[in-house]
């Protein structure tokens, strides 16, 4: 099995952890990891990349449905 067939299964049984949970991976979060996997970040850039993706993706969706438009 090559590293990135590891990679792949790897993610697979998170999501259906999460999924068991009722949670979920986004393609982003999912992107990240793969990138952590392969060593593209360090751990340290995943955890914070993967903070600033969980908040903005709340205060995203919160804002939307508010009607406040996103100003970055």
């Amino acid at each position: 099995m090559t590293r990135e067939e590891q990679i792949d299964d790897a993610i697979k049984q998170t999501k259906a952890i999460f999924a068991i949970e009722g949670m979920y991976v986004t393609e982003e979060e999912e992107e990240l990891l793969r990138r952590e996997s392969k060593g593209e970040i360090t751990t340290e850039e995943y955890n914070r990349l993967s903070v600033k993706a969980a908040y903005d993706e709340f205060y995203g969706s919160m804002n939307k449905r508010k009607g406040v438009k996103n100003e970055q």
